[in-house]
């Protein structure tokens, strides 16, 4: 009777252990989706409160919860966006306040931080789900309309080519169009001539393509008259039409009527919102248009291009503006005359170099990781040289021939150039490829990083067929330059 009377008190405080065991809530747990650092609090009434600091992108979890309910999560900005780094600028113009969770008492786990009209909210993913659903032509997201002459290639950048594509190039009166649904976030908005249609980013590379490429696409698509053409809007006029100012296509080389197509259309603009989500949805998501650039015409069976108008893009609706009250809404480069380019002997500098805003010189570190775990023969027996370029000048270089691969051995270059305006440019002279998963520079202390260790990367080789090797599931082409930002 003892031992039956003792198993049962025995069973009862066992399924009253995993009763009440069962009965904890799950942790709370706060993901930032703001470009900011956010800290505050997690409210529990009868329990002891929990504080909180997460940075942008990242998810903060608790340690404990028990069976307390949360009736309010408070959460306060700061830090400065990473694009805006060096910008001179700490936001994109809009409220840096948070609107706080609250509820009576929620069993709630999980937690958002989001744009919010104007500013931010934190959100639990339960209200979330069903509040952040978007139609095809309502913000969040971008529309970009094609205007001119020429395929464009567009990405949206942040930490990668988040999106990207092609708008088409006119057509019977028509424009291209591209459109994206995204996230209620920022974006670095980056558009040039492409004259092929092919878009030349990546997931992992959102760089602009090298001058000779450009040119020697150009040359390809534009030498076969109207009917070669291909995705290029091309203008049949008589001879007297033809302006002085116009260039015959076939007088240029691949470098030089690249970089006059660079020159004349290469544009970036930083803190574009891509508008507001639930509950100030815009009927339109914003929208931009592409105007301008240079004309290609056809007289007489010859083939010239024409310096047009100024390329531009242009913000034309208002959807999400007072979230980038500090960014531009349009951006233009003037007009170039196809005359100055022809004859520049390769990689001389152009006539209008970029500007250069800041010409104190600074030392720039670089160091390349080509070691991967997966992976073999990521060495090359050609050579590698790192340089510092603005525009298509060099202003310094460094080679090293023959670099093995080696596990934490980087490549390291020590280049000398102005503090702003610049990029790093990897080239090779090997048609023996060349791996790079990680690059870094360091300038003054802050580092640029670009890549992943052990992830996947770039290749550098002069033969494009490098790419089908047994890299292939690591890299998503093979070129023998590739262009890095460094600011």
């Amino acid at each position: 009777m003892l031992t039956r009377l003792l198993s049962t008190i025995l069973l009862f405080t066992f399924i009253a252990h995993c009763s009440k065991a069962t009965a904890a809530y799950p942790k709370a747990s706060i993901k930032n989706n703001s470009e900011y650092t956010i800290s505050g609090t997690v409210h529990y009434p009868g329990c002891k409160n929990d504080k909180y600091k997460v940075g942008p992108g990242r998810t903060w979890k608790a340690s404990s919860r028990g069976l307390c309910l949360i009736t309010k999560i408070t959460g306060k900005l700061s830090g400065t966006p990473a694009s805006l780094k060096g910008t001179g600028k700490s936001s994109y113009g809009e409220k840096l306040i948070v609107t706080n969770y609250t509820s009576t008492g929620t069993s709630y786990s999980k937690f958002q931080v989001q744009a919010f009209g104007d500013r931010y909210r934190i959100f639990s993913n339960h209200e979330w789900e069903k509040v952040s659903k978007t139609g095809n032509k309502k913000s969040p997201g971008f529309r970009i309309i094609n205007y001119t002459s020429w395929p464009v290639s567009v990405s949206l950048d942040q930490v990668g080519c988040l999106y990207y594509g092609i708008v088409p190039a006119q057509f019977n009166d028509k424009p291209g169009e591209f459109r994206r649904s995204t996230g209620a976030v920022w974006f670095t908005l980056r558009a040039h001539i492409q004259p092929d249609g092919i878009n030349p980013q990546t997931d992992f590379d959102c760089i602009k393509p090298v001058a000779e490429l450009v040119g020697d696409i150009g040359l390809s698509v534009l030498t076969g008259g109207a009917a070669g053409a291909g995705k290029v809007l091309v203008k049949t006029v008589v001879k007297e039409a033809v302006k002085a100012a116009a260039q015959e296509v076939i007088k240029f080389g691949a470098a030089e009527l690249g970089r006059y197509l660079m020159d004349s259309s290469s544009i970036t603009m930083f803190g574009q919102y891509a508008g507001y989500d639930w509950p100030f949805k815009c009927d339109q998501m914003p929208t931009y248009h592409i105007t301008g650039g240079p004309e290609v015409l056809i007289a007489n069976g010859q083939t010239f291009i024409s310096p047009g108008k100024p390329f531009k893009i242009a913000k034309v609706n208002t959807c999400g503006n007072d979230m980038m009250l500090a960014s531009v809404k349009s951006a233009s480069y003037p007009t170039k005359l196809p005359s100055d380019y022809v004859g520049m002997k390769g990689f001389n500098p152009s006539p209008t170099p970029a500007p250069q805003p800041n010409l104190s010189l600074q030392n720039y570190r670089v160091s390349l990781d080509c070691f991967h775990n997966d992976l073999k023969n990521e060495g090359t027996n050609g050579s590698i040289t790192a340089s510092l370029v603005i525009g298509i000048k060099k202003v310094s270089s460094s080679t090293v021939n023959a670099p093995p691969c080696k596990n934490n051995s980087p490549l390291l270059f020590n280049l000398t150039g102005p503090s702003q305006g610049v990029k790093l440019e990897l080239r090779t002279n090997s048609d023996n490829a060349f791996f790079i998963d990680a690059v870094s520079v360091t300038k003054n202390g802050r580092v640029k990083y670009s890549g992943k260790n052990n992830g996947r990367g770039w290749c550098l080789s002069t033969d494009r067929n490098d790419v089908n090797g047994g890299w292939k599931n690591h890299v998503s082409n093979c070129k023998s330059t590739h262009i890095f930002e460094v600011q």
